[in-house]
């Protein structure tokens, strides 16, 4: 007669040399070497830039015209009451 005996799931893994340790400390090794790349690779740095800090300010006094050619990156506006904001002839406002 042979003696039949039930395993569970941990104990075949354990039996096989595949604990959950393991494979814990596979997957933790497997996400640095493909996380590496992106921590270790170069960045600009342009916060640390004197033009990055620097603050991109525009007024426009009353009674006056500006018209915005291209698209302007501002730190500030201050647009006074009477001011008029154009575009150029011919192109459209989305």
């Amino acid at each position: 007669m042979s003696k039949v005996t039930t395993h569970t799931w941990e104990q075949a893994r354990v039996e096989r040399g595949v604990t959950m340790r393991s494979r814990v400390r596979a997957l933790i090794g497997v996400g640095s070497i493909v996380a590496a790349p992106a921590l270790l690779s170069p960045t600009t740095a342009r916060a640390a830039t004197p033009a990055a800090t620097a603050r991109r300010r525009r007024a426009v006094a009353s009674g006056k015209t500006w018209e915005v050619a291209a698209i302007a990156r501002l730190d500030e506006l201050v647009v006074e009451e009477g001011v008029v904001l154009t575009a150029p002839r011919g192109t459209a406002c989305p």
